[in-house]
């Protein structure tokens, strides 16, 4: 089989493409908007100040425990903080994946040397 019998991959259409790049576009814009609520440039402190884990952990299951204490809480603060877990989960999945291609590109057989 020579090369001359391969067939060239169709080419996208205009709408496609535009298609593509808007929705790439959103993706890279929401990743530019949620990097300073979701605070990214503060992620060494993960390791730096992990004593202060379980003091977070203890106090996330208070108000549950008191339905007055439930009830009064500050409902829009709430609100905005679960937005900031959507703008966090948003950065992770960029982040892995952005690390998984290049690990599964030089995990694959038949693109890496065999060493």
């Amino acid at each position: 089989m020579s090369s001359d019998t391969i067939p060239q991959p169709p080419k996208k259409s205009a709408s496609a493409l535009a298609f593509d790049i808007l929705l790439w576009g959103g993706v890279i814009g929401l990743l530019v908007v949620s990097f300073r609520p979701a605070e990214i440039d503060k992620f060494p402190q993960l390791f730096t100040e992990a004593g202060r884990m379980r003091e977070f952990a203890t106090g996330f299951f208070a108000p549950f425990g008191n339905a007055e204490l439930f009830m009064s809480m500050d409902w829009p603060t709430y609100i905005g903080k679960m937005w900031q877990t959507i703008q966090m989960a948003l950065w992770g999945t960029a982040l892995a994946i952005i690390v998984a291609i290049p690990l599964g590109l030089l995990g694959a057989r038949n693109i890496t040397p065999v060493w």
